[in-house]
């Protein structure tokens, strides 16, 4: 006599996920939920996100028309005659004035372009490789400057107010920074023998 099988009846809706599994995942505002494409809704549209680290690689909204601004009213700015001390001394302060109003680094490039100077020449200046045509007051003025540059850059680093390497390349190109190890090899001395001496031990040798 056969034995018959009996089956376990199919509810109608699937079970409940036990405690723990399947959890529809948590959406916060550091993590929102990804919107859909209303015209293709396989495709997930993927929000920017900005990098609220020390040292964001995304620009902030609204930094970018601030530098320009910025950058566009140095170079509005009257042309002086740099040979005269009252003039570059009144333009420098103006140009650290507004990296101040603006909440902006003053850089040797910016001290440049407000001054008429390639960056290039304001190094020479400073470093006295080539201070033709120009007054030493004037000269004095341009060092001073660059003087206050370093010790913002200084400020900056020991601060973490910049990017590590950034401040490194600017203390190398700007001010003169460099890491370096210097070892000194010196010769062992060694008696260097007389002329006496070599003749005395050529003496000694047996003759042929």
């Amino acid at each position: 006599m056969s034995e018959t099988t009996k089956k376990t009846p199919v509810p109608d809706t699937p079970p409940e996920h036990k405690r723990g599994r399947g959890r529809p995942r948590k959406y916060t505002d550091d993590n929102p939920k990804p919107k859909k494409n209303e015209k293709n809704p396989l495709e997930v549209i993927h929000e920017p996100r900005f990098n609220t680290a020390a040292n964001p690689t995304t620009i902030p909204e609204g930094d970018n028309n601030k530098y320009t601004s910025v950058a566009l009213a140095i170079m509005e700015m009257p042309r002086i005659d740099k040979r005269d001390p009252e003039q570059l001394q009144k333009r420098i302060n103006e140009y650290f004035a507004l990296c101040a109003k603006h909440d902006m680094k003053p850089s040797v490039a910016g001290i440049g372009l407000s001054t008429g100077l390639d960056r290039r020449r304001l190094w020479e200046i400073n470093s006295g490789v080539n201070t033709r045509g120009l007054p030493q007051e004037c000269v004095d003025i341009i060092r001073q400057a660059y003087a206050g540059l370093e010790m913002l850059w200084e400020s900056y680093m020991q601060n973490g107010k910049i990017n590590p390497v950034s401040g490194i390349f600017l203390g190398k190109n700007h001010f003169g920074y460099r890491d370096q190890q210097d070892v000194v090899v010196s010769p062992g001395q060694q008696d260097i023998p007389t002329p006496e001496a070599i003749e005395a031990k050529y003496a000694e040798l047996p003759d042929d």
